[in-house]
């Protein structure tokens, strides 16, 4: 839902960290 995406934050290095360990981690 694009209208919920919109409305979230930039992610934060923390979170870009966890993203960074995920397995099979796919841009979206």
């Amino acid at each position: 839902d694009m209208e919920f995406y919109n409305k979230l934050d930039e992610p934060v290095d923390e979170e870009n960290d966890m993203l960074d360990l995920a397995f099979g981690l796919t841009e979206t």
